[in-house]
């Protein structure tokens, strides 16, 4: 007979990509999240956890739009920044 677990098909690294996933759902950092989690580099860090970071994204422009009274949620595409783990916009400046 299987144990429960088992029977779930659940895994110990599961786990601990849902506490990461949530470590980001609940505002740490990406560079934090890296160390927490032993990645030697962030690349690393955003790969294992890409759609998460997505999903932090599409909430968070929701909650913006939203909150701002525009609800249209096109905005340009965010990019991580491997030397800090920041997103920032790919949308370059508009030169004047």
């Amino acid at each position: 007979m299987p144990s429960a677990l088992e029977a779930i098909n659940l895994h110990f690294h599961d786990l601990r990509r849902e506490a990461a996933s949530r470590w980001l759902e609940g505002g740490m950092s990406l560079i934090k999240v890296k160390a927490w989690l032993g990645h030697r580099n962030i690349s690393q860090t955003s790969t294992y956890l890409a759609d998460a970071i997505e999903e932090c994204d599409d909430r968070a422009l929701q909650r913006s739009a939203t909150a701002s009274g525009n609800h249209s949620t096109e905005t340009a595409p965010m990019v991580l920044d491997p030397n800090s783990g920041t997103r920032n916009s790919a949308e370059k400046p508009a030169l004047h």
